[in-house]
């Protein structure tokens, strides 16, 4: 024989004459010398029972048709006559190819493969419908994909988008270094509460101190440690006040407060609550502590903003010539 196999469809004497498909190939020896012959078979029913299961499942009928037209196998709905559709014709004459035919007032879509080594072709047969059905699916879980993923982006981003806003706000209103409102935002916010008090009468205070020998801090111990205090020291003025009290770092290391329905024997309370704290909390290093002096004042009747910061920044420099470390009132 031309070729090295040879493909025969014969009853199986050995198994109840059952109709089997078999493949017999040459074997040789390393010298190209024929020995013999190996043959593998599968049943024509097995192949029936493969092709009635894909059927069954995927509503798809799968035919496996000799050249000259004859049907090998095929679902059990096919019908029982040989001849083949006018597309499967067509496939036959151009040696497989997709077509497209009406079955009835259904259209069907056809798949046609030749299988050379069997001198057979494959035909794959299924309705329209239900192709555009699996197409459909197919489409709607894509979009669906795509919907949820923009989703998932679009939170992101909005998260993104709002974390950089907050940083935003808080570079614009925070000193960066201390966390404590800067000038801008509290001069904002103090013009806004004096406006309040002049309509309510409510009591208005604040307090300005700084750190007594800070200069020294940064001479002797370098920036990074005069930052620490300053760090420090508005965490532990933070403890001192009132939660409805506003810090704001005024200068290098001078700190504004402002005290909402305060008085000045309260606010000069609270000053001298502020200064132990910062004595006792803030050291320098194993030698030294931290000392400030404080100003306090209550603003007057019809007393602008900026005249009750003077006011306290003099009562401020009263601390300073009396010694330092102290709390005095305006």
């Amino acid at each position: 024989m031309v070729r090295p196999y040879e493909l025969n469809i014969d009853p199986d004497l050995a198994h109840g004459d059952a109709l089997n498909i078999f493949v017999n190939y040459h074997v040789i020896d390393s010298g190209g010398r024929f020995i013999g012959a190996a043959g593998v078979g599968i049943s024509v029913d097995t192949l029936r029972g493969m092709v009635a299961r894909f059927h069954s499942e995927f509503a798809t009928s799968i035919y496996f048709v000799k050249s000259d037209g004859a049907i090998v196998a095929a679902p059990s709905s096919a019908s029982a006559d040989p001849s083949l559709p006018a597309a499967a014709a067509r496939a036959l004459a151009t040696c497989g190819g997709s077509f497209r035919y009406e079955r009835g007032r259904e259209s069907m879509l056809l798949r046609a493969l030749e299988l050379p080594e069997l001198s057979w072709y494959v035909f794959v047969e299924r309705p329209e419908g239900a192709a555009a059905a699996l197409a459909r699916r197919a489409l709607y879980l894509n979009l669906g994909l795509c919907a949820f993923e923009l989703c998932l982006v679009l939170l992101a981003s909005i998260l993104t988008v709002n974390r950089f806003q907050s940083r935003l706000e808080r570079s614009a209103s925070r000193d960066p270094l201390t966390g404590a409102l800067n000038r801008l935002a509290f001069n904002a916010i103090a013009e806004h509460a004096v406006k309040a008090s002049r309509r309510s009468g409510e009591a208005l205070a604040a307090i300005m101190f700084d750190i007594d020998g800070f200069k020294k801090v940064n001479d002797e111990l370098g920036h990074p440690a005069g930052d620490a205090v300053l760090v420090g020291v508005v965490e532990r003025s933070r403890s001192a006040i009132r939660d409805s009290d506003l810090l704001c770092r005024w200068g290098s290391d001078e700190f504004l407060v402002l005290l909402r329905d305060c008085r000045a024997p309260a606010a000069l309370a609270i000053a001298e609550k502020l200064r132990r704290a910062i004595e006792e909390g803030c050291p320098a290093d194993a030698s030294e502590r931290i000392a400030a002096s404080a100003g306090a004042a209550e603003r007057g009747p019809d007393e602008s903003f900026d005249s009750l910061v003077a006011r306290a920044d003099e009562a401020l420099l009263k601390a300073k010539r009396a010694g330092r470390n102290r709390a005095v009132v305006a």
